[in-house]
């Protein structure tokens, strides 16, 4: 893979924690795969266990020529895939996963907590939509989600700041289509009298260099650090199969249709319990 390049650093108070608990904190990937036959779509979740939250959310293993049309939550610790495989192709195994996130100890002791955020955005026939969606105040945004009702729509960029995501969906096909849009924010909810140190999200975005052909690209997080989410904005030639955040850092899966190298902007973001 190329070298990456920091262009958007920033480390920032989320919430805070009791110090004493600190060493509770812990981040891990919870995976579920699923075949999916020709010509036809296929639903699975994947869960995170009791008194974790399912931060984000991605593809771990696309298969080929499998289409990811949709990645939501409708509680705090499950994530839901809607994967369709291409007609004429064999089955595919496509394997899903979620980044749970815990503060362990009990119910007197702090806890992560999810705010939902949702737009619902039509696309125009042969054209594209960018569009933002802020956290609330006091939460940093996690996992991104979307729901697609065809094949035609595509996620063409999703990435985050600190305090946003934003999204540039593509849609074609001969109609305007609909495209819901999900983000996760995070917070840290404390009991009364807590003493507190930080819980600190970097979000590092990268220019990398995609050569022609199928491309595996893996980034670790800073020492200490665990992976949180991931993003992307690609290029014309450039499609994203998939994209997760695993213990340490992120992975996606990406194919450039083009005869020469084309850049990807990939977007790791990294969290520590300080």
């Amino acid at each position: 893979m190329g070298r990456w390049v920091i262009a958007l650093c920033a480390a920032t108070a989320l919430a805070v924690v009791p110090a004493a608990m600190s060493h509770f904190s812990y981040a891990r990937s919870v995976s579920r795969s699923v075949l999916v036959p020709p010509n036809a779509q296929r639903h699975v979740s994947a869960r995170c266990p009791a008194g974790a939250v399912a931060a984000s959310a991605g593809v771990r293993s696309p298969g080929s020529e499998t289409t990811t049309l949709g990645i939501w939550w409708s509680s705090g610790r499950v994530a839901y895939f809607r994967i369709a495989n291409a007609r004429g192709n064999a089955q595919q195994r496509v394997t899903v996963a979620v980044t749970c996130l815990g503060l362990g100890g009990g119910r007197r002791v702090p806890h992560y907590r999810l705010t939902r955020v949702k737009k619902t955005t039509v696309v125009r026939a042969g054209g594209q939509k960018h569009t933002s969606l802020a956290c609330p105040r006091g939460t940093i945004p996690a996992g991104a989600g979307f729901d697609l009702i065809s094949g035609s729509l595509e996620v063409r960029r999703q990435t985050r700041t600190l305090n946003a995501f934003s999204f540039t969906v593509r849609n074609a096909g001969t109609r305007p289509l609909p495209a819901v849009l999900f983000g996760n924010c995070l917070t840290v909810v404390l009991p009364p009298g807590a003493h507190s140190v930080s819980l600190r999200v970097r979000v590092i975005t990268a220019t990398t260099p995609v050569q022609p052909g199928d491309r595996s690209v893996s980034q670790s997080c800073p020492r200490g650090s665990f992976g949180l989410a991931t993003g992307y904005a690609l290029p014309p030639a450039v499609t994203l199969h998939g994209s997760v955040a695993i213990a340490r850092g992120g992975r996606w899966s990406l194919t450039n249709g083009g005869s020469g190298q084309e850049l990807a902007v990939l977007q790791l973001a990294c969290g520590r319990v300080a």
